[in-house]
């Protein structure tokens, strides 16, 4: 039983860490704090957990394909495929 258990939970860790979102970003917008917003096409919004450099956020343009991935300690990882540049972010639609 023990094995079994061991198994089944590796299981749903690999699960987890497999699990993605891939949308285009639909519009993005910075707030006067500095934190960055991605509205995707699937209807999401999504928002940096910290305030971005312009040298970041300047890449991410609409129609651009982004992935959000899981992160370790429960966070999310939302990464612009274009140019590779990913930052943790939180959903908040």
């Amino acid at each position: 039983r023990d094995v079994e258990r061991s198994r089944g939970l590796g299981d749903v860790y690999k699960r987890q860490e497999d699990a993605s979102i891939s949308s285009s970003v639909k519009s993005v917008k910075v707030s006067i704090s500095g934190k960055f917003s991605v509205n995707l096409d699937n209807g999401q919004v999504w928002q940096s957990q910290t305030a971005l450099p312009l040298s970041k956020t300047r890449f991410f343009k609409k129609g651009n394909n982004v992935n959000i991935k899981r992160a370790r300690f429960g966070g999310f990882f939302l990464t612009d495929d274009t140019s590779g540049i990913q930052f943790k972010a939180k959903r908040i639609k």
